[in-house]
C-alpha cells in the first residue's frame, strides 16, 4: 500500500468504515432487499411509525390505543418516544421501512467510528484504531441482532460513551463530562436497558480503578475534580433524560416484568457451544436455530478470525489498567453468555442488581467482543515495535487457524448431502444445509488465512496488510451471515407500498366488535404482528414485551371475559354489572354475557340499556376519544382501553369519576339523556419534561460544537431544526379536516358523494343533496359504486374527508366507467372530479378471462376455482408494472371469498396470500366487482410459477364470474 493511499485512508476513516459496511450489507444498502422479518418489521417499524403518526398529527406520543388494549407508549423505552432521532425524523420525513433500513446501516457506521475513537484513545495508533473500528462495524453482534433495533442503537453509542468516560477519568473537564452525558442520554432514551446495566458495571470498575490510582499517589485534588465532574455528568444526563426517567419511575409499579425475572426466564436464548462455530464461520449457524440450538439472533459471535488471533497474542504482552478491567469484564461476559450451561450467569443474576431485568444471556457477548477488540488493538498498535520472536508467534497461530478451518471444511465436504436447493439467491443461501454453509463460508476464510500465513512467514505482515486481510475476511463472513438474520426476501418499496395503501391516520374507526380488528397479515402481507398500528383499529391483539400487569392478567387469565369483550366495540353501554367479589371467571358465557362489566362496587343508581340506546364515535385521536351517548336511563360506559394513571372522562364538559372495570379496562357512569362524552389521556408534566430534556440536550450539543470546526455546528443546527419542525410544525388532522370541510363548496348541478369517517360532522355542513358513505376498505367499494350507478349525468364529485379511496379503488372506478379526471389535495381532505367514460387503462394486457358466466364456490365441496398459472419470467416480458386481478361475485351471508395469489417453485410455496373480496356479514345479491392490485417488484424470482384462483373459506356459497388477470401500466 502506497504511503499516500495509507495517509488518505487514515485521514478519512469514516469513508473506509462506511464503504465496508455498505459492501458487506449490499442487499440492504442497494435497497433491493428489506430488513429481516421478525421484530424489525413486527415491532420496531410499527412502533416508530406510530410515533411519527402522532408527531405529524401535532402531538407528542402519549397513548398507543391500537394494540393490546392500549398502553402508555411514552413510558415504553423500546418506543422510543423520548429519543431525539426518533422525534426529529418521525415528525419530518416519517418512519418508513426505508428510514429504518438507512438507520440500521448508519448505526453500524456510527458504531465503527465510535470503536475507532475508543481504540485511538486507549492505544494512540491510527492504523489499529481504523482496523478495529471496521471490525466492530462488521461484527456479528450487529448482524445477529438486526431485528433488535434498540440493541443496534446501544451497540452504536456504547463505544462513544465509553471513550468519553475514559477521557473524563483521565483528565476531568466539562467537555468530556457533557459528551458522556449526551451519549448516555442516547442510550437511555433510544437503546436497550440491558446494555445500560452492563456498561454501568464496567464504568464502575474503571472508575474504581482510577480512584484507587489517585488514592495511592495521594492525588486527592484530582480525585475531588473527578468526583465533581462525574456529578456534572450525572446531573446533565438526568436533565437530558428526565422524561425517560420520569416515565420509567411512573410505569414500574404497573409492570410485572419490573419486579424481576426468574432465572429460567432470564436464561432463555443463550449463546451455545454449538454456536461457537460462528467465531470462525458465522454463516454456518443457519437461519432457523436448529444447528446452534438457540435463536439465530443470539448465535452470532463473529468478531473476525484475524482479530481473535491478535487478541490471543495479547496474552504474552503487558496490559494497561484499562485493558485489564475490560479484559476481565469481557471474560466474565463470555462465560455468562452461555446461560445455564455455566454457573456464571446464575451467579450474576443472583448477586448483581439489575441482572434480573433482562433475558437472553447472549447479550453478554457484547462485553466479550469489546474485550477482544481492545486486546487485539493493543497488539496491533505495538506490532511494528515487537521483537522478531513475538511476531513469529503469529505464523504459528495463523497456521493453526488454517489447519482448523481446513479440518472443518474437510468434515463439511464429507458430510454434504446433494446439491443446494434450486431457488433464487435468498432461498438458495438460507436453504443451504450446514455442510454447504461451512464450505461456502470457509473458502473465503481459508484464502485469507493462507495469505496471512505466507505474509507472516515472509515477514511482510504489516499493519496495512493486516487491515486489508481483516476487511476481506469480514466482508466475506458478514456478507454471507447477513442472509441468516439481516435480510428478508422482499423489496423495501413493496413493504412501503403496502403500508401507504392503508388509510391515513388517525381516522375514526367503526364501532365494531373488537374481535373483528384482528392482528394479522390481511392486506399487509410481509408484516405479521401489530398490523392494526397501520390499519387504525383498536384491538386486543398485538405483541409487546412491555405490557401492563393488569392487561396481561386479563388477556392471559380471563379467557371468557376477554371473548365477551371481543364481541363488543371500543365504547359501549351496559347495565349488566357485577361486583368483583361475585365474579367467577369460569362461569362467564361470552355469548350471553357479552355486555358483562366487572367492577369493585356496584353503583347505587338503577341502570337500564334498551334497543334505542346508542353510542356514536364522533372523534378519535390517539389519546382522546369523543362520543355521543344516547340512553333513556343511566348506564355504564365501558372503554376498552387499559387503565393507567392519566385517564379522564368528561360528560358534557364536566369530569366524572373514572371507574376501573373488567380487570384491566375502565369506564364511567353516564346519566340518562343525550350527552357528549370525552375520554382523554393527559400527562400535564410531560410537555415540561420534554422541554427540559430538549433544552438540556441542545445546550450541551451547542457547547460541544462551539469552537469545533464548521461541520459540528451545522449538524447540531440541522438536528435542532428538524426537532423544532417535528414538535411544532404540525396541526391535528381533525382540525385540518374541519378547515377543509368549511372550504369545500359543491359545484352547481353536480352530484357529490362524500366518503368520510365522520358523518356527524360532515352532514350539518352540506346542502342536503349529497350522498354520505363510508368506503374504508376494498370490500366497501360496492357501496360507492352503487351510489355512482344512480348518477344521471356524466360527471360527479367525490370528496374524501377523513378517508381516502382504498387500494385499487381508482382502478376499479375506471373499470366501471368512472375515471378520475382531476384530483385536488387540500391540507387533509381530497377532492376528486369523476367523469363517466369507457374504461381506458393505459398499457392494459389481458392475460386470462376465466370462469365464464359464473361458478359456485362452496367449502368443503368445491372451495376453490381452477388456478390460472404463469411463470414469473414470462410475466416479466409483458408490458406493465401492476398485476391486476378482478372478477364479479355474488355471496350469501357468511361466505368468505378470497383471491389467492400463490408462488411456487420445485414443490415449495415461498409465498401465499389470500385477499378478502367480500364482507362476510353482508349479502351481495347482484354481481359485484372486486379488484386486487399487486406491484411487479413483488415478483422477484423469474423461475417461480404464479398461481391465481378464487377460494371460499366458508360453507356459505360464493358465486364468481369473469375472473380476469391483466398487466397495467401505472400512471
Amino acid at each position: 500500500m502506497s504511503v499516500k493511499l495509507r495517509a488518505a485512508l487514515l485521514r478519512h476513516p469514516w469513508t473506509v468504515i462506511a464503504v465496508a459496511v455498505l459492501l458487506a450489507y449490499w442487499p440492504l444498502s442497494s435497497f433491493t432487499y428489506t430488513l429481516t422479518h421478525g421484530d424489525t418489521l413486527d415491532c420496531w417499524l410499527p412502533w416508530r411509525f406510530f410515533i411519527a403518526t402522532c408527531l405529524q398529527d401535532g402531538h407528542f406520543p402519549l397513548w398507543q390505543p391500537l394494540q393490546q388494549m392500549g398502553y402508555p407508549i411514552y413510558a415504553d423505552l423500546q418506543g422510543p418516544a423520548w429519543y431525539v432521532e426518533a422525534i426529529a425524523l418521525g415528525g419530518t420525513i416519517g418512519h418508513s421501512i426505508l428510514t429504518l433500513q438507512a438507520l440500521f446501516l448508519g448505526y453500524m457506521i456510527v458504531g465503527g467510528l465510535g470503536m475507532r475513537r475508543l481504540i485511538l484513545h486507549m492505544h494512540r495508533h491510527e492504523g489499529a484504531a481504523l482496523i478495529i473500528g471496521m471490525a466492530y462495524g462488521l461484527g456479528g453482534f450487529f448482524t445477529g441482532h438486526t431485528m433488535h433495533f434498540y440493541s443496534v442503537i446501544s451497540a452504536a453509542w456504547l463505544p462513544w460513551a465509553l471513550e468519553a468516560q475514559l477521557r473524563l477519568m483521565k483528565a476531568p473537564h466539562w467537555r468530556p463530562a457533557l459528551t458522556a452525558a449526551v451519549f448516555q442520554y442516547f442510550l437511555l432514551s433510544g437503546g436497550n436497558h440491558t446494555f445500560t446495566i452492563l456498561s454501568a458495571y464496567l464504568l464502575a470498575a474503571l472508575l474504581a480503578v482510577r480512584m484507587v490510582q489517585h488514592w495511592r499517589s495521594n492525588s486527592f485534588t484530582e480525585m475531588r475534580r473527578l468526583i465533581g465532574h462525574e456529578l456534572l455528568f450525572a446531573l446533565a444526563t438526568a436533565l437530558m433524560a428526565c422524561g425517560t426517567l420520569y416515565a420509567t419511575w411512573e410505569v414500574v409499579p404497573h409492570l410485572e416484568r419490573a419486579k424481576g425475572l426468574s432465572h429460567p426466564e432470564a436464561a432463555v436464548f443463550p449463546f451455545t457451544m454449538r454456536a461457537c462455530i460462528s467465531l470462525l464461520l458465522p454463516f454456518a449457524v443457519g437461519a432457523d436455530g436448529r444447528m446452534p440450538g438457540t435463536d439465530p439472533a443470539m448465535a452470532n459471535g463473529y468478531m473476525g478470525v484475524l482479530v481473535l488471533l491478535f487478541a490471543g497474542s495479547a496474552l504474552v504482552r503487558k496490559w494497561g489498567p484499562e485493558e485489564k478491567v475490560i479484559a476481565g469484564f469481557g471474560g466474565l461476559c463470555f462465560a455468562a453468555a452461555f446461560g445455564t450451561a455455566l454457573p456464571v450467569h446464575h451467579a450474576l443474576w443472583a448477586a448483581l442488581p439489575g441482572m434480573d431485568l433482562f433475558r437472553s444471556p447472549a447479550y453478554f457477548l457484547w462485553g466479550a467482543q469489546l474485550a477482544v477488540l481492545c486486546l487485539a488493538a493493543g497488539t496491533l498498535a505495538r506490532w511494528s515495535t515487537l521483537d522478531v520472536q513475538r511476531r513469529r508467534r503469529m505464523r504459528w497461530m495463523c497456521g493453526i487457524a488454517l489447519l482448523m478451518v481446513s479440518g472443518v471444511m474437510a468434515w463439511a465436504f464429507i458430510h454434504r448431502e446433494g446439491r443446494p436447493i434450486d431457488a433464487g439467491l435468498y432461498h438458495r443461501l438460507r436453504g443451504s444445509d450446514t455442510a454447504h454453509r461451512v464450505m461456502l463460508n470457509g473458502i473465503g476464510l481459508w484464502l485469507v488465512l493462507t495469505v496471512a500465513c505466507l505474509a507472516a512467514w515472509s515477514d511482510r505482515l504489516t499493519v496495512a496488510v493486516i487491515g486489508t486481510l481483516v476487511l476481506l475476511e469480514m466482508l466475506w463472513g458478514t456478507g454471507l451471515a447477513a442472509w441468516n438474520t439481516s435480510v428478508a426476501d422482499v423489496h423495501p418499496l413493496v413493504v412501503k407500498a403496502r403500508i401507504d395503501a392503508q388509510q391515513p391516520l388517525p381516522f375514526i374507526p367503526r364501532l365494531e366488535p373488537m374481535g373483528k380488528a384482528t392482528d394479522d397479515q390481511a392486506g399487509l402481507r410481509h408484516l405479521w404482528r401489530n398490523t392494526q398500528v397501520f390499519k387504525g383499529h383498536p384491538t386486543h391483539g398485538g405483541f409487546n414485551t412491555f405490557q401492563l400487569t393488569h392487561t396481561k392478567t386479563l388477556l392471559d387469565g380471563h379467557a371468557g371475559l376477554v371473548e365477551a369483550m371481543a364481541r363488543m366495540p371500543l365504547l359501549y353501554l351496559s347495565d349488566h354489572l357485577i361486583p368483583l367479589a361475585r365474579y367467577v371467571p369460569e362461569e362467564v358465557d361470552p355469548e350471553n354475557d357479552s355486555a358483562l362489566v366487572v367492577v369493585d362496587a356496584l353503583p347505587v343508581v338503577p341502570m337500564r340499556v334498551d334497543k334505542a340506546s346508542r353510542v356514536e364515535l364522533i372523534g378519535f385521536e390517539h389519546d382522546r376519544f369523543s362520543a355521543l351517548v344516547m340512553n333513556d336511563a343511566p348506564a355504564f360506559l365501558l372503554v376498552q382501553q387499559a387503565w393507567f394513571p392519566g385517564w379522564h372522562i368528561l360528560v358534557d364538559g364536566t369530569e366524572v369519576p373514572v371507574v376501573r372495570a373488567n380487570i384491566a379496562a375502565f369506564g364511567a357512569l353516564v346519566p340518562a339523556g343525550t350527552h357528549r362524552v370525552v375520554v382523554t389521556f393527559r400527562k400535564p408534566l410531560v410537555p415540561w419534561l420534554l422541554a427540559v430534556s430538549m433544552l438540556a440536550l441542545f445546550t450541551a450539543l451547542g457547547l460541544l460544537a462551539w469552537k469545533a470546526g464548521r461541520i459540528r455546528p451545522l449538524a447540531v443546527a440541522l438536528l435542532l431544526l428538524l426537532t423544532l419542525l417535528a414538535l411544532f410544525g404540525h396541526r391535528p388532522r381533525s382540525v385540518r379536516l374541519e378547515e377543509d370541510l368549511a372550504s369545500l363548496s359543491p359545484p352547481p348541478g353536480l352530484p357529490v358523494i362524500v366518503n368520510t369517517d365522520r358523518p356527524g360532522s360532515v352532514k350539518p355542513t352540506l346542502r342536503g343533496g349529497e350522498a354520505v358513505l363510508r368506503c374504508e376498505r376494498p370490500t366497501d367499494m360496492p357501496v360507492l359504486l352503487g351510489h355512482l350507478n344512480t348518477v344521471q349525468g356524466s360527471q360527479a364529485e367525490l370528496w374524501s374527508i377523513g378517508l381516502e379511496l382504498p387500494d385499487g379503488g381508482a382502478e376499479l372506478l375506471d373499470d366501471r366507467g368512472w375515471r378520475i379526471e382531476e384530483r385536488e389535495e387540500l391540507t387533509a381532505a381530497v377532492r376528486h372530479r369523476l367523469v363517466r367514460q369507457p374504461p381506458a387503462h393505459p398499457g392494459t394486457r389481458l392475460l386470462i378471462d376465466a370462469l365464464g358466466g359464473g361458478k359456485a364456490i362452496c367449502s368443503p365441496d368445491a372451495p376453490w376455482s381452477p388456478a390460472y398459472r404463469i411463470v414469473v419470467g414470462d410475466l416479466a416480458r409483458i408490458e406493465g408494472d401492476v398485476l391486476a386481478i378482478d372478477l364479479e361475485y355474488r355471496s350469501a351471508p357468511g361466505a368468505r371469498g378470497m383471491i389467492v395469489i400463490q408462488r411456487e417453485r420445485e414443490g415449495r410455496v415461498p409465498f401465499y396470500e389470500a385477499v378478502p373480496i367480500n364482507d362476510p356479514h353482508r349479502s351481495d345479491t347482484t354481481w359485484t366487482p372486486a379488484l386486487v392490485l399487486r406491484r411487479r417488484r413483488e415478483l422477484r424470482d423469474a423461475q417461480e410459477e404464479l398461481a391465481i384462483y378464487v377460494w371460499n373459506g366458508a360453507a356459505d356459497t360464493l358465486w364468481a364470474r369473469n375472473l380476469r388477470v391483466r398487466m397495467l401500466r401505472s400512471e
